[in-house]
């Protein structure tokens, strides 16, 4: 009887012996897939991180002004800035830009529904001018806060013919007869 246990012992021995190689080969020889998974998974993450991370770049400047009725400030509709600067308004000088009525800092972005004040009131009937100016990045301690603008400094935005970017608009009557 002990030599038929031993046999079994044996058998029992060998199987379980069989089965952990068998188990074994199984799994290490898969590591190398299992590696291969797991760094394509960090790379997809890191991918993700660096997507969520990105901001979008603008590429040109552009305000959209319409037509509006006089007061002290300007509705702006749309303004695109690639990088901090200033939107101005500008009386009109014989169908030219003329003497700034008012300014206000943005910073890189997009704007919509936005308004500038001014110091000046425009008034009906009258062309006026948005023209966007880049910031000189100058920091000034002033009466009027802590980054003034100036239209000597803050030089304007041209297109690539060098073309001063103005955006005319009207200011018009609003009553009756007018809007």
């Amino acid at each position: 009887m002990e030599n038929k246990e031993r046999k079994i012992q044996i058998i029992i021995l060998i199987v379980g012996l069989l089965i952990g190689f068998g188990a074994g080969f199984l799994v290490f020889s898969k590591s190398g897939e299992l590696e291969e998974l797991i760094d394509q998974a960090e790379q997809n993450s890191r991918q993700i991180d660096l997507k969520q991370t990105e901001m979008p770049t603008l590429s040109t400047w552009q305000v959209a002004v319409a037509d509006q009725g006089p007061g002290d400030s300007v509705y702006i509709e749309t303004a695109t800035l690639p990088a901090p600067g200033w939107i101005a308004i500008y009386d009109d000088l014989t169908g030219q830009p003329g003497s700034n009525l008012g300014a206000r800092f943005f910073d890189t972005g997009e704007y919509e529904g936005v308004t500038v004040s001014l110091l000046a009131n425009t008034v009906a009937p009258g062309t006026y001018y948005a023209i966007l100016h880049e910031d000189d990045g100058k920091i000034v301690e002033t009466s009027f806060g802590r980054h003034p603008f100036d239209h000597t400094l803050d030089p304007v935005v041209t297109d690539s013919a060098g073309e001063v970017l103005a955006e005319p608009f009207e200011v018009i009557i609003i009553g009756a007869r007018g809007i």
